[in-house]
């Protein structure tokens, strides 16, 4: 476990385990840059065959009811035009054969990270951004009492605030048993 997760972890963290993989470095930053901010799509196949290999290489015996992604909120997606992280969550599901559904939805707008003043602040921003939208007894095909282990995907883990608030809207609206796990291309 790194510093961050062993932090976290006495608190009561409602993510179970992230695993990133590719270190965000100037690389990292300009594949990234041109897949959500110069709007090439086709990143996302390449993304998503990067995450397949950390999936297998990590999370293959987990048993994963379902995987999702963490959503841009309405205005952000009006402005880049697509949502990155549903492409490749879809892309994910297709090469590990692990059922997508779009669990959740970006409930509050928050400011860039760019623009938020450290860990502290990035988490407050981040409660309450996130709700479930299930809460009945069907989720895409899949009861609700089937869904114990969910995958969450995100291009990068800087602090976890945005994968905790995303874990623990699914485990509120879920349940306290469901186990939430996160997927990022960098970390």
């Amino acid at each position: 476990m790194c510093k961050d997760c062993l932090a976290v972890q006495e608190k009561g963290n409602s993510l179970l385990r992230n695993r990133g993989l590719l270190p965000y470095d100037e690389c990292g930053k300009a594949m990234l840059s041109r897949f959500k901010y110069r709007g090439d799509e086709r990143m996302a196949a390449f993304f998503s065959a990067l995450l397949a290999i950390e999936y297998y290489r990590s999370y293959h015996s987990a048993g994963f009811s379902c995987l999702s992604e963490v959503p841009l909120h309405e205005s952000r997606l009006s402005d880049r035009g697509f949502n990155q992280m549903e492409l490749v969550a879809d892309g994910l599901s297709k090469r590990i054969g692990i059922p997508y559904i779009p669990l959740l939805k970006r409930s509050k707008q928050t400011a860039k990270l760019s623009q938020q003043r450290g860990k502290r602040e990035r988490e407050e921003n981040m409660r309450g951004a996130f709700t479930c939208m299930y809460t009945g007894s069907q989720i895409g095909g899949i009861i609700r009492k089937q869904v114990r282990e969910v995958l969450i995907v995100d291009d990068i883990y800087t602090t976890g605030s945005t994968l905790r608030a995303c874990a623990a809207a699914i485990r509120e609206a879920l349940g306290h048993t469901c186990q939430v796990s996160a997927l990022t291309c960098f970390r």
